[in-house]
């Protein structure tokens, strides 16, 4: 009888162990595939990186171009510095020309009335 125990007992440590055995592949199975994962997350957030810098480089190119334009429109802004001096001198140069259109459509109805 103790034979009997001693074998089922045995059998029972044994068949723990090969669960044992196959829980652990499978954890090394699982561990290995979230490094393969690990490795592709950092793989996507650098190329990420990459693009954010490209576009950031392409938007201030673009200001870069269209401030030019813009001075090119404005007299004697192509000599300030700075893109901050640069747009107050457009906008000062636009709010002039805006009233210069406004002084001349006042002179046109004036003229209107008069006749």
């Amino acid at each position: 009888m103790l034979m009997r125990l001693k074998k089922m007992m045995d059998s029972k440590v044994h068949k723990a162990e090969a669960a044992s055995v196959n829980k652990q592949k499978k954890i090394e199975e699982i561990e290995a595939q979230l490094n393969v994962a690990e490795d592709i997350v950092r793989d996507l957030s650098e190329e990420l990186s990459v693009v954010r810098d490209e576009m950031e480089k392409a938007r201030r190119e673009k200001i870069s171009e269209r401030m030019k334009i813009l001075q090119g429109f404005v007299p004697g802004s192509n000599k300030v510095i700075g893109k901050a001096l640069v747009l107050d001198e457009i906008t000062n140069y636009i709010q002039s020309l805006q009233q210069q259109v406004e002084v001349s459509f006042l002179s046109c109805i004036m003229c209107s009335l008069s006749n």
